[in-house]
């Protein structure tokens, strides 16, 4: 995946982190996703609902502060895939699916969109961003 996310962080402060553990925080998985969601809704362009989760990897613990970036590659089919990444390491990879959404009442739900190949075309990579947690499945 290209080298084109942007640098970002979760502050010590976040809501998300006391009890993540007392005398050792980290980041739970769960906030890191909401980044990964971020950087696909913004990076697509266009609304997006998130339709599930087929695969995440944790691969190492990220505390709160350290730089981490999100690579999103968009697949054929309202797809994407992400690799979360410190400077030292992978810390979450993983895919997610997902579906346009329409802004216009009995306009269709999906869509050609400049940002999201279409059914055959290759793959597109793309930047990320940062976050939101939608229908991640239990």
């Amino acid at each position: 995946m290209p080298d084109q996310a942007s640098w970002q962080s979760i502050p010590a402060d976040h809501p998300a982190l006391p009890g993540h553990f007392p005398g050792n925080p980290i980041v739970p998985g769960a906030v890191l996703l909401s980044q990964v969601w971020e950087a696909v809704c913004r990076q697509a362009g266009t609304p997006l609902h998130c339709t599930g989760w087929p695969s995440v990897k944790f691969l190492a613990p990220l505390q709160p502060g350290v730089p981490f970036r999100v690579e999103v590659e968009f697949g054929v089919t309202q797809s994407a895939k992400f690799v979360c990444k410190t400077a030292a390491s992978t810390i979450a990879q993983g895919s997610v699916r997902f579906a346009t959404v329409s802004l216009f009442p009995g306009a269709p739900s999906t869509h050609p969109h400049p940002n999201l190949p279409l059914e055959g075309e290759g793959t597109i990579a793309h930047p990320p961003a940062g976050g939101m947690l939608e229908g991640i499945e239990a």
